[in-house]
């Protein structure tokens, strides 16, 4: 009998069909019995249907997966609060990030483009808890005309676990200015991953972030550290005095941060000071912000840390 020469594609189902291949084979050769052939093959099908091909589908089917572990996410039976903390801070920062990066992109039509814009669940599996998610862009009708609006929110929104790449043990490291040249996308970036980045409630200890494209970067409590540090206090290479004009627009849940619209484009603030009753006081309207500020390769002001907020009169509004 010729040797039968079996070639892996890559898949699971392949690996599957080659390893019945060898353990019948096996089984002939050893002259075992139909019942003892399934007896040895039948607990590794079952491996294999319920963990790796799973897997394979999120793998395949996700443009970022998300993995959890610890005591919480247990390989047979996670706790639901940890599956519902993975789930909920899945949705609510994705989200949270592709309305910053819209409004960065300096889109006017930015609020209606993200909601538009919809997050799928793509699967889940065992193996501690992972999920695969699949960003849904909005049809092209709905975009600006001649766009790669979409190409671009996408790949941003996957550049993730790259730039958690370049969070150190004890600072950000310095590579971040090459890796996210845009000091207003790379503080949106960290705000993002400190928010994935466990805190040790749910008995989860540490979150795997993937990509396609940009590989594995791993989240626990020690980078949490990290991020809540440089957030507090941003790294700026250049910095540089000045004082903005604009109308404030997205701002984030933990009001420390805000989108100023001026006539010259998006500027991303950070006062980390401000009360919520001031962040209510300035969303939507015109204010005039004073600070240290940053701007990118090109020279245009990105990041501004502010230190001072005056509100501006209603009338002759500024012309964006």
């Amino acid at each position: 009998m010729d040797k039968l020469e079996s070639v892996w594609d890559g898949t699971q189902k392949d690996a599957m069909r080659i390893f019945l291949e060898n353990a019948i084979s096996g089984g002939i050769f050893a002259k075992l019995t139909v019942e003892e052939i399934v007896s040895c093959v039948l607990p590794e099908l079952v491996a294999i249907a319920e963990e790796a091909m799973p897997l394979e589908r999120i793998r395949k089917e996700s443009d970022i997966i998300l993995r959890a572990e610890g005591p919480g996410a247990d390989h047979r039976l996670p706790f639901l609060s940890a599956f519902n903390w993975l789930t909920k801070t899945a949705n609510d920062r994705v989200r949270a990030f592709i309305r910053n990066a819209l409004e960065l992109f300096n889109e006017t039509d930015s609020k209606r483009i993200a909601h538009e814009a919809d997050l799928r669940l793509s699967g889940v599996a065992p193996g501690s808890i992972y999920i695969g998610l699949k960003l849904m862009l909005p049809e092209k009708s709905l975009l600006p005309p001649d766009s790669e609006l979409g190409k671009r929110l996408l790949e941003t929104t996957c550049r993730l676990p790259l730039l958690a790449r370049c969070i150190g043990d004890e600072k950000i490291l310095p590579d971040i200015q090459d890796v996210e040249p845009d000091p207003a996308m790379r503080d949106a970036y960290l705000e993002s991953l400190f928010a994935f980045a466990p805190s040790g409630k749910h008995d989860i200890h540490t979150l795997t972030i993937s990509s396609k494209g940009h590989g594995v970067a791993r989240l626990s409590q020690r980078e949490r550290v990290v991020l809540r540090n440089a957030l507090i206090q941003p790294q700026t290479k250049h910095s540089m005095d000045g004082e903005f004009e604009g109308e404030v627009r997205e701002a984030d849940l933990d009001k420390t941060r805000f989108q100023l619209r001026t006539k010259d484009g998006v500027i991303r603030c950070v006062k980390p000071k401000m009360q919520t009753d001031e962040a209510r006081k300035i969303f939507g309207r015109r204010i005039r912000a004073r600070g240290k500020y940053e701007t990118n390769r090109e020279g245009k002001p990105r990041l501004l840390l502010v230190e001072s907020i005056e509100s501006m009169p209603e009338t002759g509004r500024l012309e964006l």
